[in-house]
């Protein structure tokens, strides 16, 4: 089985997106799948579900995470690091990760440079699935995401202010 991208968004906050790709990558190990998480939010929510406070932080304060690959357009292989749980790794983010954009700005083919950091891992098979927690916004970041999946997963919260939020993701989609 070729190794599928799922990524999950919404551009409004408070949504689900952390939870749900961290329960879904949990579910699959449990089927008896590889699953490799990347934590692409500045909030660190996705890092929090795996590891402690002070673990994240210390992913956070080094250069072993999300931000300084994608800066540098690192193979991100070197980046990932492994969760209590079998079958369950993890690529962490950083608080730097609000200034991506910034960093991604003046790159050529900007929307693709997560693709081509993920191209090795993905090719390997090593991971059946790739899921990947997307920050709340519709910026250049969130495009990169997007340009690296397969699929795209919108939690959405069950309130008006979540499905006008969906609107604005479905009008981002096309």
């Amino acid at each position: 089985m070729k190794t599928q991208v799922i990524c999950f968004a919404n551009n409004k906050g408070g949504s689900g997106k952390s939870t749900t790709c961290a329960n879904v990558g949990y579910g699959l190990t449990q089927l008896g799948k590889k699953v490799l998480l990347i934590d692409g939010d500045m909030q660190l929510n996705l890092s929090l579900s795996f590891f402690s406070e002070d673990e994240v932080l210390g992913f956070a304060q080094s250069e072993d995470n999300l931000y300084y690959a994608i800066k540098n357009q690192k193979d991100l292989k070197d980046y990932i690091v492994h969760t209590s749980y079998e079958n369950l790794d993890m690529i962490p983010s950083s608080t730097l990760m609000s200034s991506i954009e910034f960093e991604l700005f003046t790159k050529w083919q900007r929307e693709f440079i997560l693709k081509r950091c993920l191209s090795s891992i993905r090719e390997s098979g090593e991971y059946d699935y790739i899921l990947i927690d997307a920050p709340p916004t519709l910026g250049g970041w969130v495009m990169n995401i997007l340009c690296a999946s397969d699929c795209v997963i919108v939690a959405v919260e069950a309130t008006p202010w979540g499905l006008f939020g969906l609107g604005n993701r479905f009008e981002f989609l096309e």
